[in-house]
């Protein structure tokens, strides 16, 4: 199984690595993520925005078979939730650690 983990506001990929070692563990393919702008603390973050979060989990959503799960936490919930509306057919299920999905009209932070 695919399961893509989507990181918290201000983490990258290797914050997932306790989580993502005993999922390998278990046959699992992890992709934890480092989303643009996120890549060093150094990193221009000038023109990045929620869509630009928003395409690159997506672009990685549909390199893979169907039956993706996402993971997301923090900030990351919103994220994983507008993948879900933007490929409902790719996703199997969803994780909202410490996070869930915005209502409408609703502001990620």
């Amino acid at each position: 199984m695919d399961i893509v983990m989507i990181p918290g506001f201000w983490l990258d990929g290797d914050s997932w690595s306790e989580v993502a070692e005993p999922l390998r563990a278990a046959g699992h393919t992890v992709h934890a993520l480092t989303l643009p702008g996120l890549e060093s603390v150094n990193a221009d973050r000038t023109d990045i925005s929620l869509r630009d979060h928003v395409d690159a989990v997506v672009a990685v959503v549909d390199t893979l078979p169907p039956g993706v799960v996402l993971v997301g936490h923090s900030g990351g919930g919103a994220i994983a939730h507008a993948v879900v509306d933007a490929r409902p057919d790719a996703i199997a299920r969803v994780v909202y650690v410490d996070s869930g999905p915005l209502g409408d009209g609703m502001v990620i932070n």
